[in-house]
């Protein structure tokens, strides 16, 4: 049996040796609320990509998709917005772990924490979106995020072959005479687009061009020539006007020259 004086003197020399010094109160309070800050971080961040999750949720234009040519692999990365997915498990895990290793953290189930911290995300997420948000944050990230087109929305991506019959961008004048539109794609080109023989999309009875421009959207149909796309189908798209940069209205043709008519 260890005496007492003996144990004493025990513990005096391992203090010395790892050279152990008390710590002030301050710290400990200061550690505790950097953790609490970091979880809230994560979680606002956990929110904010539920919110994009939802927003890249709507919208889904599956059967479109797949008349254009999608292969199996396109259409699930087309129909589910594996980025945000990505995203919103990343940062809801980080707010877990954050908030597990507070002071208290301990006293409450793994589970209870990490379902609590899903259910909030989720919730403020849905009230983010509810806001606009989605949209203000989706703009921001086209504007400045390089592969936007492939990562974040690769729906634009998708969209933006013409010599396949697919083609996306802003919609920027409509002459109704003439049948036709002028449209600008991610590369800042003018194309011509016959809508002479265009339906609209399934759901809706007419299409409403007044509403559409300045808005991203996607046509199915055949490329005519170099800036010219005759258009059988009309696609809208969700997200991407920070991306097209929301061109103003420019003179006809593009930088490598004005289009003919279209015949």
């Amino acid at each position: 049996m260890i005496k007492e004086d003996r144990f004493d003197q025990n513990i005096i020399a391992q203090i010395k040796h790892r050279k152990i010094f008390p710590r002030p109160q301050w710290l400990f309070i200061l550690k505790n609320w950097g953790i609490w800050l970091s979880g809230a971080l994560a979680l606002i961040f956990g929110a904010l990509s539920s919110a994009l999750l939802i927003y890249f949720f709507q919208g889904g234009t599956l059967a479109a998709n797949r008349r254009a040519g999608a292969s199996p692999a396109e259409l699930l990365l087309l129909s589910v917005p594996f980025f945000w997915l990505f995203a919103a498990m990343v940062f809801v895990y980080l707010a877990y772990l954050n908030i597990k290793n507070t002071s208290r953290g301990y006293r409450y189930s793994p589970w209870l924490i990490g379902s609590a911290t899903l259910l909030a995300s989720l919730l403020i997420g849905l009230a983010l979106y509810g806001l606009g948000f989605s949209r203000t944050i989706d703009n921001v990230l086209g504007r400045q995020l390089p592969f936007y087109e492939y990562v974040v929305n690769p729906r634009i991506g998708f969209w933006s072959n013409a010599g396949r019959g697919r083609l996306s961008g802003v919609i920027i004048t409509k002459e109704d005479v003439d049948q036709r539109l002028l449209l600008i794609d991610r590369d800042n080109q003018t194309w011509q687009v016959d809508i002479s023989q265009l339906r609209a999309p399934a759901g809706f009875p007419a299409i409403d061009f007044s509403k559409l421009n300045g808005r991203p959207v996607g046509f199915w149909g055949q490329r005519l020539s170099n800036n010219q796309f005759a258009a059988k189908e009309l696609i809208p798209l969700r997200g991407g006007e920070g991306f097209f940069g929301r061109p103003g209205r420019p003179s006809l043709g593009p930088r490598n020259g004005t289009p003919p008519a279209i015949r």
